[in-house]
């Protein structure tokens, strides 16, 4: 029990010496002063049922205050009104195409195609995929210029603030998608080292110089993966085309799902390829989160347990705070933490199951699961 305790204590100390680092030196897009120099820029939506998202994340781009802008929208077989909301919601403005997409090719996934005909259809220098349900603020897009311009990079990526949602999304997706980045990633670091596991990508917002992205293969680079931009990324890196990740809580904000329900789903859909799509790899990484998770909390409780059990606590509250302070994320989801973790756990043993059987549907359309990792 006394190894376990140390071990416990080791993990967390170095996670958590990440997480601070990040919440001191983390590059911050709300920093940056507007471009002198503003390129045409090409916001990139794929649009699949996305009626309700369209009606808030159409009104935030034509509100952006930069000045060379298009938005190109691409209907990907939407059953509900996305059509109807976008041409509304544009009013004619000059600034926006809204365009038929095609269906998905074997060995494509519906997004990834979806990005692909987008880029082939976008006029600007720069190409920004936007995720329908990001909103962002009005000096997003000119900051993202200018964020390409200091850094020097290629592609860059950023993180929004999550919107509230229901107990089960604010338990949830801090743990999936905030945690890992905070405490295993130093992100001030990301734009200097070519090393693809250093690499990340967040497909809700990912800008790329054109050139940097016709020279990785674009979205037909990696055409059949579920978790393409983490893919583009490191593929980016191979190739050596720089990338930077920033923190845009102040310029972006999304909500991911709408309910428990659309949650589930969609985290079933990417967390066994996000565990790197092998079972021992997700195996680990179910162990990560309890140990992560509820673990320190109940073996603290155990009669006679070592007391450095209560320094893995404390550890773990440090950790989760620092994290939830990066990301502007509400300090309930600290105290969820221990729900979450082992939420996420049980999830990445559904993700397992689910592409286990060869298919994964999402928006009523079966993912291909080619090259899942």
């Amino acid at each position: 029990m006394s190894a376990l305790a140390f071990g416990l204590v080791g993990l967390l100390a170095v996670l958590t010496v990440i997480a601070l680092v990040n919440l001191g030196t983390a590059p911050r897009l709300h920093r940056l002063p507007p471009p002198v120099r503003c390129p045409l820029v090409s916001v990139l939506v794929p649009a699949r049922d996305e009626a309700f998202n369209l009606g808030r994340t159409l009104p935030a781009l034509l509100a952006s205050r930069y000045p060379a802008l298009e938005v190109v929208i691409l209907d990907d077989g939407s059953s509900d009104d996305t059509v109807a909301v976008a041409r509304r919601t544009a009013q004619g403005d000059e600034r926006v195409r809204l365009v038929e997409g095609h269906p998905p090719p074997r060995g494509w996934t519906g997004k990834n195609w979806a990005c692909h005909q987008l880029a082939e259809l976008a006029r600007g220098k720069v190409l920004i995929f936007c995720d329908a349900d990001v909103r962002p603020g009005p000096d997003a897009v000119a900051r993202t210029i200018s964020a390409l311009r200091d850094t020097g990079a290629g592609v860059l990526t950023a993180f929004p603030r999550h919107d509230r949602g229901g107990w089960f999304e604010e338990a949830v997706i801090p743990v999936v998608t905030k945690l890992p980045v905070a405490a295993l990633l130093p992100l001030a670091l990301v734009r200097w080292t070519r090393t693809p596991s250093l690499a990340v990508g967040n497909g809700q917002w990912l800008a790329w110089r054109r050139e940097a992205y016709e020279r990785v293969g674009g979205h037909a680079r990696v055409r059949g993966d579920v978790l393409e931009d983490v893919r583009l990324a490191r593929v980016a890196k191979a190739e050596g085309v720089r990338l930077a990740a920033f923190v845009a809580t102040r310029d972006l904000a999304v909500r991911m799902y709408a309910d428990r329900r659309s949650t589930w789903e969609g985290f079933v859909k990417n967390l066994y390829p996000l565990a790197g799509g092998r079972p021992a790899l997700a195996f680990a990484a179910v162990v990560a989160l309890l140990a992560l998770g509820p673990a320190p909390i109940l073996l603290s409780l155990v009669p006679g347990a070592s007391p450095l059990f209560l320094v893995a606590l404390a550890e773990l509250l440090v950790l989760r705070t620092a994290a939830a302070r990066l990301f502007d994320d509400d300090l309930r989801t600290v105290l969820l933490h221990p729900v979450g973790a082992t939420a996420a756990a049980a999830l990445t043993v559904a993700s397992w199951a689910r592409h286990r059987r060869g298919t994964v549907a999402w928006k009523d359309r079966n993912v291909n699961l080619e090259n899942p990792a």
